[in-house]
């Protein structure tokens, strides 16, 4: 296991929108070594997600948790989503959250996203997944899988702050 750099704004894969894992490397070696780097990545980085491009890998992979969080409304599972797909979302109810990203170093924003979602997924044994998620948890899978469109938070954010790359 290693941990693996984190890429910037102006790495061409962020920008880009990743490919479909294909499900016959699930549950492989290549994958399930990916999840480990990135999941000793994001928490040696304190993040509470991280999509593969960021890790320059252009494929449809998100972990996500936030197990270690201050207060219960705040912490969430840990996940591994392959090919994630939003099912529905509660487009009428939004929530503005201020947003940082591991890709976007010293700068945070605010976002206006649906308060709630339901994807669908497969974990990392290749199982199918169905989650209704709400709150901070359903904000952080929106921005992971803007990540796998090739969108950044900077993107959507208003009032911006701290140092912009």
């Amino acid at each position: 296991m290693s941990i693996l750099t984190i890429l910037t704004d102006g790495a061409p894969v962020l920008r880009r929108v990743a490919a479909p894992v294909n499900i016959m490397e699930i549950p492989g070696p290549l994958i399930r070594g990916l999840i480990q780097d990135m999941l000793l990545t994001m928490r040696a980085q304190h993040g509470i997600g991280l999509a593969a491009p960021q890790v320059g890998h252009g494929i449809r992979l998100v972990l996500m948790g936030n197990e270690q969080a201050t207060t219960v409304r705040q912490a969430f599972p840990f996940r591994v989503l392959i090919n994630p797909i939003l099912m529905s979302t509660t487009a009428s109810i939004l929530q503005m959250n201020t947003e940082g990203c591991l890709s976007i170093p010293e700068t945070i924003g605010d976002v206006s996203r649906p308060l709630g979602l339901e994807v669908q997924y497969l974990d990392e044994n290749g199982r199918a997944q169905r989650v209704k998620m709400n709150g901070l948890e359903a904000a952080c899978l929106q921005h992971e899988i803007d990540h796998l469109n090739g969108v950044l938070f900077i993107d959507i954010a208003v009032n911006l702050r701290g140092r912009r790359p």
